[in-house]
């Protein structure tokens, strides 16, 4: 389902938001449909719950680990990077 989630994200950026997820080909309007109308960053969220989700499913506590450091770091990046 996350990656459902993140692929609807994509697609909304590229359809409503007439961009794409690369820096130099950002979004040209503020896009608030599907998931963005309940999260300023779904796609943070979705790749955070497929990490989870294969850490639970093969039982690795380095791909555990490895979801906490990026979920840390999204929020970091979030915190300092775009709230500002």
């Amino acid at each position: 389902m996350a990656v459902i989630a993140l692929l609807g994200c994509v697609g909304d950026f590229y359809v409503s938001g007439k961009g794409t997820l690369v820096p130099w080909a950002s979004p040209k309007t503020l896009v608030v449909v599907g998931l963005y109308r309940y999260s300023r960053n779904p796609m943070y969220v979705a790749v955070a719950l497929v990490l989870l989700g294969w850490a639970l499913s093969f039982s690795q506590m380095s791909l555990l680990a490895y979801s906490l450091i990026v979920i840390v770091t999204f929020h970091l990046r979030v915190a300092f990077g775009e709230e500002p």
